[in-house]
Order: C-alpha cells, then sequence, then structure tokens
C-alpha cells in the first residue's frame, strides 16, 4: 500500500501518513530582531514519537502541545469525532497504520477491554460465567464448564460487535 499524507487539521505546518508517521513541513517563518524582519527556513523532517506508559506513540508539535499520533491518522482519514475511539485492531497500541485502526462508539471499545470490561467468575455449583459491560450494564453471556468455553464465547461477541462496526465503517465510506 502506497503512504499517503495529508495535513493536519488545526496544525499549520503539520502532515500525518497513512502509515501512522507525522512530518513537519519545509516552511519559512518571519522573525524580528531590533527592529528588523526577516524570513528564516524551518526545513521539513519526519517527527519522532514518544512512547508514553500506556503505550500509545505521542509527538509534540509548535507551543508544545502533545497529541497521540492514532487521534491524528483517525481524524485526517477516517472522520474521527469527539466523543469517538480509536480502536486499535492488532492490540498493538504503538501501531498507528490506517488498516490497524478504527473508529468505535465507547460501548465497542469498552467490549474489546479484556482486563476492565470482561471477567471469567468462578461459581462453586455451576463452573464459569462469562460478563460482559456493553453501554454500561453488564450482560451475563452464560455458564460454561470450562474457563476456555467461557473465553471462546465472550470472544465470539466481541468479534461480531468489531465486524458490525466494521462493516458500518465500509458502507458509510461507500455512500460518500
Amino acid at each position: 500500500m502506497r503512504e499517503e499524507w495529508r495535513a493536519v487539521a488545526g496544525h499549520v505546518g503539520y502532515d500525518v501518513s497513512s502509515s501512522g508517521r507525522v512530518r513537519s513541513i519545509t516552511r519559512l517563518l518571519p522573525r524580528t530582531r531590533n527592529g528588523k524582519t526577516w524570513l528564516y527556513k524551518i526545513c521539513g523532517r519526519i517527527l519522532k514519537h514518544t512512547k508514553c506508559p500506556d503505550g500509545y506513540a505521542r509527538i509534540k508539535l509548535a507551543g508544545g502541545r502533545q497529541v497521540y499520533v492514532h487521534t491524528l491518522v483517525a481524524t485526517e482519514f477516517l472522520g474521527w469525532r469527539k466523543g469517538q475511539n480509536v480502536l486499535h485492531l492488532n492490540g498493538k497500541r504503538n501501531d498507528n497504520r490506517l488498516g490497524n485502526l478504527l473508529c468505535v462508539s465507547p460501548s465497542i471499545r469498552a467490549l474489546n477491554r479484556v482486563s476492565k470490561t470482561s471477567r471469567l467468575q468462578t461459581t462453586t455449583y455451576s463452573g464459569f460465567r462469562a460478563i460482559v459491560w456493553v453501554n454500561g450494564k453488564h450482560r451475563n453471556l452464560g455458564t460454561f464448564n470450562s474457563q476456555q468455553e467461557a473465553q471462546a464465547a465472550r470472544n465470539a461477541l466481541v468479534d461480531r460487535m468489531l465486524a458490525d462496526a466494521t462493516q458500518s465503517r465500509i458502507t458509510r465510506c461507500a455512500r460518500a
């Protein structure tokens, strides 16, 4: 896939690529000293990102503002809006390629969080229960004989929800 570059909205002088890279653009800026004004050249380059403690890649733009790279890619290529979440399909938070990102609602994002939203409970009489949080409410997926069966039921639900979200994104892009 060929790398495509687009200007970053709201940040003049920066581009973001479909492969998750950010660059500054070569530009001339005015500078004034002792009453004299002249233009000086800032050479464009690929920006290095820093890895946050939470695993996401972040860059620093002009003015010291720090921005997550996956948010820039999703804004320019997927039409991300406030209130949506960006999901990394392969689970790697620093993999910001366009093909790995998906804009989803907070409820679908919550389904993908294994550690906080899904748990397997052991009961003394009935085996394992799989519980998932959807739209702020817990949903009991049933009681299973083994932990593997409970995890498979949870994964099947998440796969269905993500497939629905992907299909709606494809349909929305086809209409545009």
